[in-house]
């Protein structure tokens, strides 16, 4: 018998000693340590489970888990609370920013979520414009040039708009038509890729924009065409 067995046996019994155990056990001084710590083990063990049990010990207890559940609670509030917080305030710098952003960045942010658009190859008749532009209480008197995309949409805090693509000089040219944002004076709008002008209306502003190289002159003209045409029904 080796020491692997005395140890698993003496574990699972201390009391029961075979021959075989008991020789082995003459032999090594540290199973015989061992099972003498297991003895001792078992004997505090025993004693430890006849002890009585202290009054209120189960009320004790409960009030203890109790505590500990209010506090956990309390806690997970708390970490709600400063969650909605954050949201709140992320919410709030997200509306701010739209409010203190340029008519340029709208116009141009815009244009970037759309550019699907400007690879469109239709070619739209007056009277398919004319029933987009009703939802913004206007139409055009006369054609403006060829329109390869015409439709609605919202510019800013949900304000409708249309948003047209005319063939320009180069490539297309986008006209967004924008009730509501109003500006002074006529603007130039230019990134990386785009080119072209904000003009004011009564009502709002229109942007026309063009990809970066687009003649200038094709701007002007259609602007010219746009704001000779446009008629405002109420």
């Amino acid at each position: 018998m080796n020491c692997i067995d005395v140890r698993r046996r003496i574990v699972a019994d201390p009391e029961a000693i075979t021959s075989s155990l008991e020789e082995h056990l003459g032999q090594c001084a540290a199973c015989s340590n061992a099972l003498e710590q297991e003895r001792v083990f078992n004997a505090r063990l025993h004693d430890a489970m006849l002890a009585p049990i202290p009054d209120g010990l189960h009320s004790r207890i409960l009030l203890r888990q109790s505590t500990n559940e209010r506090m956990r609670r309390r806690r997970f509030i708390q970490w709600t609370a400063s969650a909605a917080s954050i949201a709140v305030l992320a919410i709030t710098l997200h509306f701010s920013l739209m409010l203190t952003k340029s008519v340029e960045t709208v116009v141009l942010t815009h244009i970037q979520s759309e550019l699907n658009h400007l690879a469109e190859r239709n070619d739209i008749n007056l009277d398919a414009v004319n029933h987009v532009l009703q939802s913004i209480d206007q139409r055009l008197t006369e054609s403006v040039g060829t329109v390869s995309y015409a439709g609605r949409c919202k510019i800013r805090h949900n304000q409708p708009g249309a948003h047209l693509v005319l063939a320009g000089n180069k490539g297309p040219v986008t006209v967004l038509l924008m009730p509501g944002e109003k500006i002074q004076h006529r603007r130039n709008i230019q990134s990386s890729d785009f080119d072209g002008v904000i003009v004011p209306t009564q009502d709002g502003s229109i942007a026309i924009v063009g990809g970066m190289g687009e003649p200038r002159d094709t701007i002007n003209n259609i602007e010219h065409l746009l704001l000779n045409a446009l008629y405002k029904q109420s």
